[in-house]
């Protein structure tokens, strides 16, 4: 049994939406990453993309555990001598929160061309509105970040505590009379029922046609045989 291996024409992606509002930083962009990377398919392939589309709102919103909030820090270098600078954790969500998540999720995927694809389907927004509406995406709704210490959660599709809202619209299908089921016919010659033998009409007998008969030729009898009874009749005497 060879391997499978995915093909871009065949994969199908989808799109999904989540509310950062009191979710945990790393926890999240742990769960982002596999779903942007499509970990969770039965038909992942390493160096395909087959993952989906994530948008992340209320981006400033996001906690963090521990001390991190003044400790973590973010580094940047202008090239120059001394062109050094630290943005503390807090700033920067202050400042710019969407970046916070974005490089979260960015230092979890593989760092190749393929990572910057898979990268560039993460949208993020500070806010609580998206102009992603028309992709119609799904809702999911990680309750288990906020309680469960593990960073591990079910596969979205299958979770219990996921609550999945589909927005899409369906038009109700045309009813389709039911057929009547066909009855299987045994296998091999069968010999009809004497039931379910229908009388056909039968044929007439083709006969050939008789011999023309001789015509009767004028004033001739018919010779006929003598009876018994007048065989046993005397003769008469002649005088």
């Amino acid at each position: 049994m060879k391997t499978y291996t995915a093909k871009p024409k065949e994969v199908q992606q989808r799109w999904y939406h989540i509310d950062a509002t009191g979710l945990i930083l790393g926890r999240l962009a742990s769960e982002v990453a596999n779903l942007l990377r499509g970990k969770y398919k039965p038909q992942f392939t390493p160096h395909i993309d087959v993952g989906d589309f994530v948008i992340i709102t209320n981006a400033g919103k996001v906690r963090v555990t521990g001390r991190k909030l003044k400790q973590k820090m973010y580094y940047r270098h202008s090239g120059y001598p001394g062109g050094l600078k630290e943005i503390p954790l807090w700033r920067m969500l202050e400042r710019n929160p969407e970046r916070v998540i974005r490089l979260a999720v960015k230092r979890m995927l593989p760092k190749n061309k393929l990572g910057q694809d898979i990268y560039r389907k993460l949208k993020v927004y500070a806010g609580s509105d998206h102009p992603h509406e028309a992709q119609r995406p799904i809702t999911l709704k990680f309750e288990d970040l906020l309680e469960n210490p593990s960073p591990f959660i079910v596969r979205p599709e299958v979770a219990a505590k996921v609550e999945v809202e589909e927005k899409r619209k369906t038009k109700p299908k045309p009813r389709v009379k039911a057929e009547p089921e066909m009855e299987e016919k045994p296998k091999g010659k069968t010999k009809p029922k004497a039931e379910d033998r229908e009388k056909k009409p039968e044929a007439k007998r083709e006969t050939k046609p008789k011999t023309a008969d001789k015509e009767k030729k004028p004033g001739a009898k018919k010779k006929t045989k003598p009876r018994a009874e007048d065989k046993k009749k005397p003769k008469a005497e002649k005088k």
